[in-house]
């Protein structure tokens, strides 16, 4: 199959669990029709800080509430086959944005993606802090010195700004969102749904 002229937008963030989970399928999607992917980032809870926030303040729920969707969250990660942790916080993913938008410059895209969901739902680790986005940097394959610098200039800043702009502009309100052509698929889906969209798009062009 040719690849197609289109590309397969996934808008998503490192601290929402549906994007997790939709993370695999997506790029499986990409390859299996021979579209390319282009992962984007979307400013879930920006304005969460550095050190953490507990789940129940951030979403003015009980704690009952957290644990509900903790063991059913805990369901879907052992039935897909990815690490989970129990979470009662999250935490700043600005940082790893930037990080991710040049690891993707860099071809290791998918690798940083994956060690970055891995490191705060497999491990509960904070994604704001410089130590654990070396260590994702590195166990994608990527050079640590250039990564500290990345980190230290904040060389994506104006890069990720853009990508929140972009977002705004395709009225993405929430995450994941896949668009290809003129569709879109919103939060978690089945196989069937992602290739049906894929489908449309290809048989519109």
């Amino acid at each position: 199959m040719a690849e197609s002229s289109r590309v397969l937008e996934v808008f998503s963030d490192y601290t929402c669990p549906f994007c997790y989970f939709n993370m695999e399928n997506a790029e499986k999607l990409a390859k299996e029709f021979n579209i390319p992917i282009r992962w984007r980032y979307y400013p879930l809870h920006s304005d969460v800080p550095d050190e953490g926030i507990a789940l129940t303040e951030l979403l003015d729920v009980p704690l009952s509430e957290v644990e509900k969707w903790d063991r059913e969250f805990s369901r879907t990660a052992a039935q897909l086959g990815l690490p989970f942790c129990s979470l009662d916080k999250t935490y700043n993913s600005r940082l790893a944005q930037e990080l991710g938008m040049w690891a993707a410059d860099h071809g290791k895209g998918h690798a940083f993606h994956k060690a970055a969901f891995e490191a705060f739902f497999g491990q509960g680790l904070n994604l704001a802090s410089k130590e654990v986005l070396l260590n994702i940097a590195e166990k994608a394959g990527l050079p640590l010195d250039e990564a500290e610098k990345i980190i230290t200039d904040r060389t994506y800043q104006e890069a990720v700004d853009k990508e929140w702009e972009a977002a705004e502009a395709k009225a993405i309100t929430a995450v994941p969102t896949m668009i290809f052509g003129e569709n879109r698929l919103i939060g978690a889906k089945s196989w069937e749904q992602m290739t049906a969209l894929v489908q449309a798009g290809l048989a519109d062009q």
